[in-house]
């Protein structure tokens, strides 16, 4: 028989309540993750864009007009289809807020991603008082990466013929070890690229990354830069990549040959690669007519094929 009485009615306290609603929280906590943990992972198409170096001849620097402007290349970028395009900090004719500001502007109305800016640097260099000047200069350029409201900044080693390599890791991580706080501080991904006096082999790139050990500094993995043994390499360069430059072509000491494109998709996912594959058109075509066609291929490849997914 039920109480008649409403105070003779079993009442939570509002501790026994909390405690009572933490018990279920921890629960569907416990049962939603063990329902995900249950689902099998499924492969997404990979993002595709094309970086400003793929019409480099063709757009402004800071001393010249270029033939085309930096907006029209990002609404000729989503016209051929990309999700995402990236700029270069030589491509811009002016490094001011209000230009920087336009171009973040102009991606928006174009309903495409500003995924990210190459930041040309050498942290490599004999003196001090320059490796210094380079670490401010990028410094400087994180703070316009983040105006742009861009992810993700790509840095470079750098030259130095006078210097072993193993000093050029070394110096490198400093450099990127001293940046990763301002990057985390503007939520901008550093990514150093496989380039200059570390472009023969995956494993320098990788031992910076692991040397700077921040979730704020990767790699750029470029699919054509490595002087010899390319696939052994971007496969070895894959699992440290939070961005890919995707070039045409790969290099076996001076010799280039066409790149095997579907074999470089299929290593990135084998990788457990997740981030966007840009278009970095170098070869010795007519860029506007022989990038949209490139930027095709490697759409018919984003996607996972059946038996990956």
């Amino acid at each position: 028989m039920l109480p008649t009485n409403p105070t003779s009615r079993v009442r939570l306290s509002r501790r026994s309540w909390l405690g009572a609603a933490a018990g279920v929280g921890a629960l569907s906590l416990l049962f939603g993750k063990m329902a995900f943990a249950s689902e099998p992972r499924k492969q997404l198409p990979y993002r595709i864009g094309c970086s400003g170096r793929s019409l480099h001849k063709l757009l402004p620097t800071r001393d010249k007009e270029g033939e085309i402007s930096v907006e029209q290349f990002i609404e000729k970028a989503r016209q051929w289809g990309c999700d995402c395009v990236e700029l270069q900090d030589v491509g811009l004719r002016s490094y001011e807020a209000d230009y920087l500001l336009s171009l973040k502007r102009a991606a928006f109305l174009q309903s495409i991603e500003l995924s990210g800016v190459s930041v040309y640097t050498n942290f490599v260099r004999t003196k001090e008082e320059d490796r210094q000047k380079a670490i401010e200069r990028a410094a400087e350029w994180i703070e316009r990466t983040a105006l742009l409201g861009a992810p993700l900044m790509v840095v470079f080693p750098g030259s130095n013929k006078s210097m072993q390599k193993e000093r050029g890791v070394e110096l490198v991580a400093e450099a990127l070890t001293t940046l990763a706080p301002t990057a985390a501080n503007h939520g901008v991904m550093l990514a150093i690229e496989n380039h200059g006096m570390l472009i023969d082999r995956a494993q320098q790139i990788a031992q910076v990354v692991e040397q700077v050990a921040s979730p704020w500094v990767g790699a750029n993995l470029d699919t054509g830069n490595f002087a010899r043994d390319a696939y052994e390499n971007i496969e070895r360069l894959a699992p440290y990549a939070v961005n890919c430059h995707l070039k045409m072509d790969t290099r076996e000491g001076r010799k280039r040959h066409p790149a095997d494109l579907p074999r470089k998709f299929q290593m990135l996912r084998d990788a457990g690669y997740t981030g966007r594959v840009v278009l970095q058109y170098e070869l010795k075509g007519d860029a506007m007519a022989e990038v949209p066609k490139c930027l095709a291929e490697m759409q018919a490849l984003a996607a996972p094929t059946t038996a990956a997914s």
